[in-house]
Formats: structure tokens, sequence, C-alpha cells
């Protein structure tokens, strides 16, 4: 698969525009059988790069996609490109109607978020990433060590290899 991600200044542009090669990963096809719906998603889906310290979310107000600057152009090139992947599958949640912050879940329980999560990894697996790279993938600093390992084990993870935050996500 061939993909790469260009870089650019904070400001508001089209995914399409940042990322290129979207279109053939398995998440999209999977999330979007039907290519014109796929490539539309990938066109028209407005992508804020945000000067503010974050990696990314779903404005669930638009279904814009906010990714930080410095996590788009400092970040590791393959965890940028499936956080892409996984924003926009909460695009396509969002459409069908979707809470995607449903406060009644733990952030690893929550649908949105396992569904997403569950066809990155196999992206992820398809790209050649190990079971300890994936569980580095999937720790997030605002779940907890248990919760992270939840997650991991719901989605078919090993988590005993995670020794701590990924560099540069």
């Amino acid at each position: 698969m061939s993909w790469s991600i260009r870089e650019v200044p904070p400001g508001e542009y089209r995914v399409g525009d940042v990322f290129e090669g979207l279109e053939e990963s398995h998440t999209l096809t999977t999330a979007f059988p039907d290519a014109d719906e796929r490539m539309a998603v990938i066109r028209d889906t407005k992508l804020i790069v945000s000067p503010e310290d974050l990696y990314g979310y779903v404005d669930d107000a638009d279904g814009a996609i906010y990714l930080g600057h410095t996590h788009l152009t400092k970040g590791d090139k393959t965890v940028v490109y499936l956080d892409i992947l996984h924003e926009l599958v909460h695009v396509k949640q969002l459409k069908e109607g979707h809470d995607l912050y449903d406060d009644r879940y733990a952030y690893v329980d929550r649908p949105t978020e396992v569904e997403a999560y569950a066809l990155v990894v196999r992206e992820a697996r398809q790209l050649g990433m190990t079971d300890d790279q994936i569980a580095e993938y999937l720790y997030v600093e605002w779940a907890s060590p248990k919760d992270h390992e939840r997650l991991c084990r719901r989605l078919g993870v090993d988590p005993a290899g995670r020794r701590g935050p990924p560099p540069n996500r």
C-alpha cells in the first residue's frame, strides 16, 4: 500500500489535500465499500490542522476532523496514518447518527471507539506491525493501564509488550 502525508501549516484543508493514498486502505474500503462514497469522504471531509497540542478528534457538530500540527508533522507517520483512518471511521459513524462521545461508556468501551480501533488494528496488521507496536499505538494517556489492557484484549492484541507511551505520538 502506498500512502503519503503532505506537511502543511496550521489551517483548514480537505483530508485528501493532506493525505494521499487513503482510498485503498483496508479500513476505508471496509467502512466505505462504495468507491464513490469512499472518495467523497476523502475529498470532502474538512481537516483542521490545529496549532494546539492534540492528536485528533472529530467535531460532532460538523464532522470536521481536527489534528494537531505537531502530531501531523513530527509524529510517527504510521501512527498519523492510522489516526486519520480512525477519525474517518468516526465521520461515518457520525453521519449514521451515532453519538461519538457517549459518556455512558468508558473511552475504551465506547462502541464507536471499539469499532474504529478494530478496523485500524486490522490495517496495522496488514502494515506488518507487531502486537507490541499495535499495543503501543492503542495506548492513550486518558485511559488507565487496566483500561488499555481491556481494549487490547477486546481487539485481539497482546498488551504484554507495551512499556509506556509510544514515542512521538
